[in-house]
């Protein structure tokens, strides 16, 4: 037995040797390590039981046959325990809870049979052993104390109860107690070191999975868990490569793991179980068990920075690169391909080096060696490259160096180039540009240091011909202030200066003007060649570069570079020529200037005489200005003015003034003659040809002997100025807009008096009297507007009291009477004022007048024969004379008019339905009076003929209105003797009331009751319209209600709205027609007999509301109107039978109630509200509720019209 024991540890020892690759691991409590722990121990006591029982039996024959059955039946059952461990083999839990079930079977097993062998020794090294593995089955502290005092309590009492052991008991006990504590001390420490290795392994931020030689996945941590949301039943065993199984590779990763080929690191995308994505990259460590650890960082974040920063490098602008240490591309970006013109595979084949300009290479090179020597970790350089196609472009680089920090050897590079070529080659611009202005300077300090023409130009051409290298001859020319030019030359071969001398011509002018055009020019036609050739300039040219200099647009020189054969010039060259101008101009006109300084000091004492002279003529001018601010009018003006030009002015015979009226039409002259102290005046009428000559004149001196003056001559012959034997003239041009407005003439007998100076000062006054003139027009058109706008205001004013007096009336007769006082007493000039109304029945017309002889008004009947103007409205519309001066063929009656005195006339006719109604006459003894006023009185007619219109249409309405009004009366009376009263209804129903609440004086809603035998009948109907429509129906429904009664005898509210129906729907023949007709009723009938309080009711459409202790009864009746298509024989409405109880209240209404709108909240009082109501009536005494009812029906109405009729019928049950 000893051996057997021995046997089974060697075969758990040899398990987890090859299962955890160490001794130290054999308590470990991983799920795979239990369960093998767990078949090996069952099978080997399955087969162990039985077999030392049947040993036992043969080596003591004298033991019981009973143990060998009870051991046999323990083998049997841990051998279907061991059976069953392969068939559960994914339920880890349930498994672990069997496993701690068998091995308490198993100790119980063996403790009983220790206590049956009275402390055998076989029993007892099996307990001993038994107990050794106990730490292997139980995985926490609290669990294995407890178990171990069962263990001890069991064995205490064994060792008590046993009479006659086989082993002395205390020495088994303490043997036990020995066994078990030290399995605690082994159970504390395994237990320690496996928590310490899963709290490290679940608190660490990376992940965790462990697989067994077999790929079979033994472990997770929580932060695998954690991240992808999986549970250790679901990723345990084989679950993680089915969780994986739709991901390509997953098989071969753990065809890997089984090989132990799996790649040491890797990275890999895993979907958690929320369908989310994340980065893992994978650390792989495999034990020589053939365990494999794998230990997983989240590189999810990692990774989309790397996405985004490769993004970034993809689409920067700049050139991106690294290289590796020998200076070999490593990576490229887009912008990198484009500018070097490379393909991506040809780039990295190439060095960095092999793309600097030779010129730069060392430069580059010694600047970087410089830098890493520096330990710099990255520097900045600008050099250029050569890209395939040839082409130099120069880049800014920032460079950042790779250095191992361990071993501090340059492993490669990082760099960003921005192209700089635009700035590059703008420095190189600016630097060429400062050089140009560094000569320039010099240049023009040696210009300005010149004392003498000659020294001049032989600074100008030395420094010209030094510069302009393809040049072979060049030339200065000037043009002196004498009429001559003069030609230096210079030509590049000896640089020896020669100049000539030749006059100035007007041939010679015209051929400057010629070749100076362009600046440029090819001398390829024989027109060319000429004009060099009258310059005196080089013969042989064939292209040069002409730049002239001007003083006040007149050239005053020129520059000419020229060459034998065919050359463009540059556009610096042209600058550089022009800049050289400059300061030749600068220089050569201050030369001439000094050389005129003493002509004009001659000059300056008769400048000091005229400047006196000018001085009296400026105070002059200043009086001039004066006389204009204290003039009011024209008149004053030119009888101040020109007195006192012709007082002061010698050589004068006669002056005018002369402004065009602003309408064009005419010329207003002013004149004073110096014989005569007087002004006068004089108007010409222009012509379009007059005008537009005088507007298009130019200041100026006229003479006597020029032909283009003598036009101007005859033209103010023509406008009557005083020309005889004149021989000079000034004519100064008023100009207050574009074109002339008038001017001033200044006539002499003298001829060649005046001279320019005249001429500024005669200007002078005429842009004086130009502020005057439109100061004066400006005023005359403001005066002018604001009469109009008084004109209007008044006509508006007269316009609204006419509309606001008018308006008031009540009768055509007064709007007549307060139309003719407003026309007679507002309009101006008014010397009669008449109103004819038309009767063409009659054939008369009523007159209404008045005039300023007599003031009241009166009246009179006129025959139509007598009314000259009613064939004017008859045929023209309308009768207007403005002045009877002017009127042709007049009538008698107009002569008697005319005669009387009066000169224009306006009168209008009024239509009323298209229809001659009235005409307003008016008078007046001033030609043309009506003509600004017409507007006026048209609108104010206008306005009277609406105001006629309507109280003529007001009158006829009223009139109508009282017909309507009288027959409504009597309609109402009719349906008033048709329909019961709350009298009639009381009768039937002592404790009842009805609100009747028609929208108009008729309505549809009606009421009726009846006493029929032993029964109360009772109906309240809604016909379709209102007013006089609804009224006819309702007193049609009531007279078949008790027709029917009477004739069928029949109290069943169904059968009697049947017969209703047919009635109403064969009284309108709808049978029998195509039309569409609704007309028809809505009602609720109902029978009431008092004796045992019963109610049969039937109804159209409407529905009957009980209120019973409170709580409100509805019963909705059949939603069919009364008075539709119906078949006889057949019942359509059905009879409701109701039991009442005391003091039930019964409610009919018409639909008027629940479909009323409010004014405030803007909805229908609605059904729900309506019960409201009746709940609120439920405490109201009988008298009270009718009031009651309409009164909340008023509330919420406010100010809303009402919707439909109202009716409501109410009784109470006694």
């Amino acid at each position: 037995m000893i051996a057997f024991y021995l046997f089974f540890f060697g075969t758990v020892i040899y398990f987890l040797v090859k299962e955890k690759g160490s001794l130290d691991d054999y308590n470990k409590t991983e799920p795979f390590l239990h369960i093998n722990l767990i078949r090996i121990t069952l099978f080997f006591a399955s087969l162990g039981l039985p077999a030392s029982a049947l040993f036992r039996m043969f080596i003591e024959p004298s033991q019981h046959k009973d143990d060998l059955w009870v051991l046999a039946a323990n083998g049997g059952l841990t051998f279907a325990l061991f059976i069953f461990t392969f068939i559960q083999k994914n339920k880890l839990n349930t498994i672990k809870n069997l496993v701690l079930l068998t091995y308490g079977l198993l100790c119980l097993s063996i403790l009983f049979c220790l206590y049956l062998t009275d402390l055998s020794w076989y029993y007892a090294i099996g307990t001993i052993i038994l107990l050794s593995v106990s730490t292997s089955f139980i995985n926490s502290i609290r669990n294995f104390l407890f178990f171990s005092i069962l263990i001890t309590a069991a064995n205490f009492s064994i060792s008590f109860l046993v009479k006659t052991p086989h082993l002395h008991p205390y020495l088994f006990l303490f043997a036990v107690c020995c066994l078990l504590f030290v399995s605690l001390l082994l159970f504390i420490k395994n237990n320690q070191r496996f928590s310490f290795s899963e709290t490290i392994l679940n608190t660490t931020k990376a992940i965790v999975i462990v697989s067994n030689a077999k790929g079979e996945i033994i472990f997770v941590n929580n932060k695998f868990k954690e991240s992808l949301g999986y549970t250790d039943g679901e990723v345990l065993g084989d679950g993680w490569w089915k969780v994986r199984r739709l991901v390509e590779g997953e098989n071969n990763i753990k065809q890997k793991i089984i090989s132990g080929t799996i790649e040491k690191t890797s990275t890999v995308l895993l979907e958690t179980k929320t369908k989310g994505r994340i980065w893992i990259q994978w650390d792989n460590n495999r034990l020589p068990n053939g365990t494999t650890i794998a230990i997983g960082t989240d590189i999810t974040e990692k990774q989309e920075k790397e996405r985004e920063f490769k993004h970034i490098v993809e689409n920067a602008k700049d050139i991106i690169y690294t290289t590796n240490s020998s200076g070999q591309f490593t990576y490229v970006n887009e912008i990198a391909i484009m500018a070097t013109g490379y393909k991506k595979e040809e780039l990295f084949k190439k060095n960095f080096k092999d793309f600097i300009h030779k010129d730069h290479l060392n430069r580059v090179i010694e600047h970087n060696v410089a830098e890493l020597k520096r330990n710099s970790n990255e520097t900045y350089i600008e050099f250029p490259i050569i890209t395939k196609e040839g082409n130099e472009l120069w880049l800014g680089q920032q460079i950042i160096f790779k250095v191992d920090p361990v071993t501090k050897k340059f492993s490669g590079s990082q760099a960003i180039c921005r192209d700089i070529s635009e700035r590059v080659k703008a420095e190189i611009k600016l630097n060429s540009y400062y050089d140009d202005l560094k000569t320039n300077y010099q240049l023009k300090q040696d210009i300005l240091s010149a004392k003498t023409i000659e020294a001049l130009a032989g600074t100008v051409l030395h420094n010209l011909i030094r510069i302009a290298k393809s040049t072979q001859f060049i030339t200065l020319n000037f043009i002196t202030g004498d009429n001559f030019l003069k030609i230096f030359y210079i030509d590049a071969i000896n640089k020896k200066i020669t100049h000539t001398t030749q006059p100035l011509n007007a041939s010679i002018k015209e051929t400057i003007e010629k070749i100076t055009k362009q600046d440029y020019h090819h001398f390829t036609t024989k027109e060319d060649i000429l004009l060099l050739y009258m310059l005196d300039q080089p013969k042989f040219a064939k292209s040069g570069l002409i730049h002239e200099f001007r003083d006040n647009d007149q050239i005053i020189g020129f520059i000419g570079l020229y060459t034998d054969f065919h050359f463009d010039f540059s556009t610096s060259d042209t600058h550089y020529i022009s800049d050289i101008i400059n300061y030749v101009k600068s220089y050569y006109i201050e030369f001439e200037k000094n050389k005129i300084i003493e002509r004009k000091n001659k000059e300056i004492e008769a400048y000091s005489t005229q400047l006196e002279v000018a001085n009296e003529n400026l105070e002059t001018r200043n009086k001039f200005q004066k006389f204009i601010i204290q003039s009011t009018s024209f008149d004053d003006l030119n009888n101040n003015i020109l007195k006192e030009l012709i007082f002061d002015t010698e050589h004068v015979k006669t002056f005018s003034f002369n402004y065009i009226s602003l309408d064009n039409k005419e010329l207003k002259s002013y004149f004073i003659n110096k014989n005569n102290t007087f002004t006068f005046e004089r108007t010409i009428k222009l012509t379009p040809q007059l005008l537009e000559t005088i507007q298009s004149w130019q200041s100026g001196i006229l003479f006597d002997w020029r032909d283009e003056d003598i036009e101007i001559y005859k033209v103010l012959q023509e406008l009557q100025q005083p020309i005889t034997n004149i021989k000079c003239t000034l004519l100064a041009c008023i100009k207050p807009k574009l074109i002339n407005s008038g001017f001033v003439g200044v006539f002499s007998l003298k001829q060649n008096i005046y001279s320019n100076y005249d001429l500024t000062t005669v200007q002078e006054i005429a842009n004086v009297l130009q502020v005057a003139l439109n100061q004066f027009e400006n005023k005359q058109l403001i005066d002018q507007k604001n009469d109009e706008i008084a004109a209007q205001n008044k006509n508006l004013a007269i316009l609204n009291e006419a509309q606001n007096k008018l308006i008031n009336n009540i009768k055509v007769e007064d709007v007549f009477e307060d139309l003719l006082d407003l026309l007679f007493n507002k309009l101006n000039n008014i010397e009669r004022a008449s109103i004819l109304k038309f009767d063409f029945d009659k054939k008369i017309g009523q007159l209404h007048h008045i005039s300023q002889n007599r003031r009241e008004m009166r009246y009179k009947d006129l025959p139509f024969d007598q009314i000259f103007i009613l064939t004017s409205f008859l045929s023209e519309g309308i009768y207007d004379v403005t002045d009877y001066d002017l009127k042709v063929n007049m009538i008698e009656d107009e002569k008697k008019w005319y005669y009387s005195g009066i000169r224009s006339a306006y009168a209008l006719p009024i239509y009323i339905n298209n229809k001659l109604y009235a005409s307003i006459n008016l008078f007046s003894n001033i030609p043309g009076n009506f003509n600004e006023i017409k507007a006026t009185v048209n609108q104010i007619i206008s306005s009277t003929q609406l105001i006629i219109d309507q109280l003529i249409n007001k009158e006829i309405i009223n009139e109508k209105n009282k017909n309507i009004s009288a027959n409504i009366n009597y309609a109402k009376r009719i349906q008033d003797a048709f329909l019961p009263n709350e009298d009639a209804l009381r009768r039937v129903f002592p404790k009842s009331f009805a609100l009747l609440l028609q929208r108009d004086a008729l309505g549809g809603d009606f009421y009726w009751v009846k006493e029929f035998n032993s029964y109360s009948l009772l109906a309240v109907g809604d016909c379709t319209g209102h007013g006089v429509s609804g009224a006819l129906l309702s007193i049609l429904a009531t007279t078949y209600l008790n027709t029917i009664i009477d004739k069928w005898q029949n109290f069943k509210p169904g059968i009697i709205m049947d017969l209703l129906s047919n009635s109403i729907y064969n009284s309108f023949h709808q049978k029998n027609t195509d039309a569409d007709v609704n007309d028809g009723l809505d009602i609720s009938f109902c029978t009431y007999n008092k004796a045992d309080r019963t109610l049969l009711f039937s109804g159209a459409m409407h529905t009957i509301y009980i209120n019973r202790n409170g709580e409100i009864i509805e019963h909705k009746a059949n939603r069919k109107p009364i008075g539709v298509e119906n078949k006889h024989l057949k019942a359509n409405y059905d009879t409701l039978f109701i039991q009442l109880e005391l003091n039930d209240k019964i409610y009919l209404l018409s639909d008027g109630v629940i479909d009323q709108f409010s004014s405030i909240t803007e909805k229908r009082l609605g059904n729900k509200r309506f019960k409201e109501i009746l709940l609120e009536l439920e405490v109201i005494p009988l008298k009270e509720r009718k009031r009651k009812v309409q009164s909340a029906i008023n509330n919420w109405r406010a100010n809303a019209n009402q919707t439909d009729d109202i009716c409501i019928v109410s009784f109470e049950v006694d």
